[in-house]
This record gives structure tokens, C-alpha cells and sequence, in this order.
């Protein structure tokens, strides 16, 4: 039984409080490490979304008295997907940190096929350090630096620095420490004030408990949004006039950087405007807050205000059609989609669709009992993403 563990530190990242524990032990083989913290040799670490959490939680619970669901919340980057995925998605995600034998957490969050630019280096603010090594007598990695358009320390005002130290050790089954770090002498750079208010956001997505808004919930908040920034030409939303003002705010070369250019026709812009048909990430949201609200607002209270919005929920092309089926019709087709969910339960939507009757009925209820399908969707999530 283990019967040392060390302090997790705030915003401390997983791995690092685990690196910290195989050093202070003494631990030269990674597979004993393994094989000590999870009681399996098999595992590979993850820096941003560490999985297994049960099967390390089993081995030190008795000495790191906190829920699995918590460490998650805590000490992982899964909470800046929160409020911009269905709540059941989410809770699908920490599942699979916490309960499955096999972490597929970087794969079903979205960050392997993610428009961003996820970093390869870890990241630190030399302030930060220092104060580590004066207050601890040690150092860590701080899971805030390494979020994507995060260049700035919030508590220093200093830019960050890039520790050449890689995410992805070249030993599979490694947990990377501090260790080789050494920070430079010279003094920070202050960095620009909307990075730091970005920094700032970020670390409201990490630090708080907010809700999951739904994607009609958003779809309805930036039709608004572009309304308060007088972006409307009419009853229609003027998309090159919101271009314009989110790349004069950030400029082409930082959103380029970030992965989130614009030259392409249609843009992720322009479709964060329209009505959501997919999640966008924190980074996307983020930008087009800061660009465009006419003044400061926190990133809890924008997540709140939109969580209070009526979801959009007369689709744009149902005035291109003439709903004039009965009731009876209607229950007819949602009798018939259900039973095709329940004939198969390994069904996925994507099979579904691809047979003529599912492809039918499909079209059909989207078409004209929208709302309905929707939910049946929302209960049915761990299928279909």
C-alpha cells in the first residue's frame, strides 16, 4: 500500500502530481510506476486528459481524499468543454477519464480532430516558477498555461514562456516532470491587455462550476449577440461586418497562430451565427466575446446569460416547407423511429441513416417534429457521438 502522496497543488495538472510522486519515490522504471499508482503496467499517459482515474483512485484514496469526478474537474483541461457540449456528452467524457479500462478522452473531447492548435511543449510563466521554488521548494505544471490561445500569465502580466520540455515523452509510458526546466533571467514581457483578458476567461472555464448550455441555447445567444453589436442588416445577420470586427480586434497573423483563420468561404464564423449544428470550442467563443460585447463581461456571466435563453426552436428551413400532417401521422413515424432504435441497440446514427427507411423517417421528423427528435438524440448521446 502506498503511504506517501504529495500535496496537489491548485490548477496543478494531473500528471504532474503523479511525475512528482515517482521522483520523490525514486522510481526508475516507468512500468513499477505504473504498476504502484494504477496497479497496471498497460497504461500511457495523457498530460491534458489523464484517464484511469478509478483504478489510481482505488491505490491512493486512502491518502488523496477527493472523488474521481473531482480529481477531473480539478486537475484535467475537460472542464473548457462544459458549457459548450450537451450535458450528457460531458458526463460521457468524465466517465471515460474515471471508469474505462482504454482512455479515448483526447479522441471523443474533439482535441485530435480540433481546428486548434493544441501545444506540443509545456508552457510556464518564469513569475509563476519562481514563486513555485520559494513557496514549495519545487516546481509543477500548471494546466492553465497549457490551454490553446493562452499566452499570458493573468497574475503576472508577463507573456509565457515555452519550456521545450514535450507533452509526449519519447518513453510511452513516462509521466514528465519539471525537472530539466530552466527559466530564463531576463525580465518578463508584459503582454497586451485582451490576452490577459483571455487568460483570465480561460481560468473562469477551469476554475468554476458553470453549466452546460445546449446548442440551441448558443445558436439563440449569438443571434443576439450579433443584434447588441449592431451586425444586423434587417432581420438578416450582416456575416462580413462580424469578420471585419473580429479580425480588427485579433489581426490574421494571431488567429492564423491559433487555428482559427478566416480566409475560407464559409468560415467557422459564419457558422458560429447560424443556427448550431455542432459544438464550437472555448477559444472560438472566447474571441468572438471579447471582439464583440460592447463591454467587459466575465465568462461565467455570458455562460449564464445564455443558459437563461429560450432555445431557437423553429428551425430556419421549416418555413420552406407546409406542415400538414395530422397528429396522427406524426405519432406514427415517432412509433417507427423507435422502434428502429430499439431493434438494434448497436445501431449508430450514421447506420441508421444509410438504410432507406431510417434515411426516410429521419428527414421526415427533422422536417417537421424537430423538437422531438432532438431529445430522443440527447437521451440517446453515448451512442451517437
Amino acid at each position: 500500500m502506498i503511504a506517501h502522496f504529495p500535496k496537489p497543488q491548485r490548477d496543478e495538472l494531473l500528471g504532474s502530481i503523479l511525475a512528482r510522486f515517482i521522483k520523490r519515490q525514486g522510481i526508475r522504471d516507468d512500468k513499477i510506476a505504473l504498476d504502484i499508482l494504477f496497479g497496471n503496467r498497460k497504461i500511457v499517459p495523457s498530460p491534458l486528459l489523464q484517464g484511469h482515474i478509478g483504478e489510481l483512485h482505488a491505490n491512493i484514496g486512502h491518502l488523496w481524499q477527493v472523488e474521481p469526478a473531482d480529481v477531473v474537474e480539478r486537475h484535467t483541461l475537460l472542464p473548457l468543454f462544459k458549457p459548450f457540449i450537451p450535458a450528457g456528452r460531458y458526463k460521457m467524457l468524465q466517465t471515460n477519464l474515471v471508469e474505462l479500462a482504454l482512455n479515448t478522452g483526447t479522441l471523443r473531447s474533439g482535441i485530435n480532430a480540433s481546428i486548434l492548435k493544441w501545444p506540443s511543449q509545456y508552457h510556464i510563466c518564469p513569475e509563476c516558477w519562481r514563486e513555485q521554488v520559494q513557496s514549495q521548494g519545487y516546481t509543477y505544471w500548471q494546466r492553465l498555461f497549457q490551454c490553446p490561445g493562452v499566452e499570458s500569465c493573468p497574475d503576472h502580466g508577463g507573456k509565457l514562456y515555452n519550456s521545450g520540455v514535450s507533452l509526449s515523452s519519447d518513453r510511452r509510458h513516462q509521466f514528465v516532470g519539471t525537472d530539466s526546466v530552466h527559466i530564463p533571467s531576463n525580465k518578463d514581457i508584459n503582454s497586451e491587455h485582451k490576452k490577459l483578458q483571455l487568460s483570465s476567461m480561460v481560468r473562469q472555464l477551469l476554475d468554476q462550476p458553470l453549466p452546460s448550455v445546449t446548442l440551441l441555447q448558443w445558436s439563440t445567444f449569438y443571434l443576439r449577440l450579433a443584434k447588441m453589436a449592431d451586425c444586423l442588416d434587417g432581420a438578416r445577420i450582416n456575416h462580413l461586418k462580424i469578420t471585419h470586427q473580429v479580425q480588427s480586434y485579433w489581426k490574421r497573423g494571431w488567429l492564423d497562430s491559433h487555428g482559427l483563420g478566416l480566409q475560407e468561404k464559409p468560415n467557422w464564423l459564419t457558422a458560429m451565427f447560424r443556427k448550431h449544428r455542432r459544438p464550437f470550442t472555448y477559444l472560438q467563443h472566447i474571441a468572438v466575446w471579447l471582439a464583440l460585447y460592447p463591454e467587459q463581461k466575465r465568462a461565467a456571466e455570458i455562460i449564464a446569460e445564455a443558459k437563461t435563453l429560450p432555445e431557437l426552436c423553429v428551425p430556419l428551413h421549416q418555413s420552406r416547407y407546409k406542415q400538414s400532417e395530422s397528429d396522427e401521422t406524426k405519432t406514427e413515424k415517432r412509433e417507427a423511429w423507435k422502434q428502429i432504435l430499439t431493434a438494434d441497440k448497436e445501431l449508430t446514427l450514421k447506420a441508421i441513416r444509410q438504410t432507406p427507411q431510417g434515411a426516410r423517417l429521419y428527414s421526415w421528423l427533422y422536417r417537421f417534429d424537430n423538437q422531438w427528435l432532438l431529445r430522443i438524440l440527447a437521451q440517446l448521446e453515448h451512442r451517437f457521438w
